[in-house]
């Protein structure tokens, strides 16, 4: 009876787990809000660059985007 039970609940953990999954992942067509502000800072940069430079960049995200 046991084993009866833990295959039962094995059984309802797969079932689950499958029926739950996401199949049809959303695609975005459009850039995301963030890759906007990004452009738009970047589009027009207000600082000179003399030679190519390798930069390591951290984005701070708050309520304002």
């Amino acid at each position: 009876m046991k084993k009866v039970k833990t295959l039962l609940l094995v059984l309802a953990l797969v079932l689950t787990n499958v029926l739950t999954a996401n199949t049809n992942p959303k695609k975005d067509s459009e850039p995301s809000l963030v890759a906007k502000e990004i452009y738009a800072l970047l589009n027009n940069p207000n600082f000179q660059i003399n030679k190519e430079l390798l930069a390591s960049v951290t984005f701070t995200l708050n309520e304002e985007n």
